[in-house]
């Protein structure tokens, strides 16, 4: 049953899902939320990051390896789902942020800086073309590696994940890099547990599981020794839970597989959402309210955007059917 589970953006949309996987990118999009009002929970919340890392780059190396039209079509499919929705938003945070300089009376230059060429004009967007690249990145290499060197290349990786973690957590919290490096670099440790996890999932023996798991605690205590201990959490709840979701799958409901498609609406409208539920409330509402009502919120739009999406789907489906069936 797990042998046939695949990612969305990676594999057929008639491919069995995942119903852990679709349980957790909304648990994890919540976490997103909670975490950007600065709740109670927040280092835990921001596990949702690393969790999708590591489901991502599972998904895109655990696919079979593709020809070069196969790698083609795949990366025109990303560029579809991931940057072209990010070009979108990018205009509509760029439209927000100028419209709320115009009220404000501030000058619109403040609202924007030389680092949104790389995030766009919200800084939570930089996950987009970071999981554009990665993703590519991956499924090159996956594509090139045969079944031994791919063996090869999952111990090397799996030793030298605790020092990609240090020299990440090291960059992420004692280096003043410039946006988006510090952001990009905190997912790094995850989408290496992420490449491993889908190595593993070709082998299908308990030694390559069990390499995993050895070597993001290895990482994780290693982290925790130099001294990056605010880490331990966020990466280490993130890489376990996206684990136990990968190799633990549950049958996926259209409810479950619903609910797993809110994940990406909620992520990239909750900006939007937090000042306005925060001008409902109050300035000084308390964060864990505030968190509340903007999961609620972003949650309400996101099952509309994806009610509409399926909708205008549906209804392409019905008219490019029409000319068939007149013809027949």
């Amino acid at each position: 049953m797990r042998e046939k589970v695949l990612l969305r953006t990676e594999a057929s949309t008639s491919a069995p899902i995942n119903g852990s996987v679709e349980i957790l990118r909304i648990l994890g999009s919540w976490g997103i939320v909670w975490f950007h009002v600065h709740a109670f929970g927040m280092s835990l919340a921001y596990s949702g990051l690393p969790l999708f890392a590591v489901l991502m780059l599972a998904f895109v190396t655990r696919a079979p390896i593709e020809t070069p039209a196969a790698m083609k079509q795949s990366i025109r499919r990303r560029v579809g789902r991931l940057l072209v929705p990010w070009v979108i938003w990018s205009v509509v945070y760029g439209v927000a942020k100028t419209l709320q300089a115009v009220v404000l009376g501030t000058a619109i230059t403040d609202e924007f800086s030389w680092w949104m060429i790389y995030t766009g004009t919200s800084i939570h967007l930089w996950f987009l073309p970071y999981a554009f690249l990665a993703c590519t990145f991956a499924s090159v290499v996956n594509a090139m590696l045969t079944q031994h060197r791919r063996r090869v290349a999952f111990g090397c990786m799996l030793v030298l994940l605790p020092l990609v973690s240090v020299a990440s957590g090291i960059g992420v919290l004692e280096c003043d890099l410039p946006i988006p490096f510090p952001q990009w670099l905190f997912v790094v440790p995850a989408s290496l547990v992420g490449i491993c996890l889908g190595f593993q999932a070709r082998e299908q023996s308990a030694w390559t599981i069990s390499g995993v798991l050895l070597g993001l605690m290895a990482a994780l205590l290693l982290i925790w020794m130099a001294g990056l201990g605010s880490l331990v959490v966020p990466w280490g709840m993130g890489c376990l839970v996206a684990i136990l979701g990968w190799t633990m799958p549950l049958q996926s409901t259209p409810t479950i597989a619903f609910i797993g498609k809110l994940a990406w609406p909620i992520y990239l409208v909750h900006p939007l959402i937090i000042p306005v539920v925060k001008s409902i409330l109050g300035q000084q509402v308390q964060a864990e309210l505030l968190g509340g009502a903007a999961i609620i919120g972003s949650t309400l739009y996101a099952s509309a955007h994806v009610w509409a999406t399926q909708y205008y789907q549906e209804l392409k489906r019905i008219q490019a059917a029409k000319p068939a069936s007149q013809t027949a």
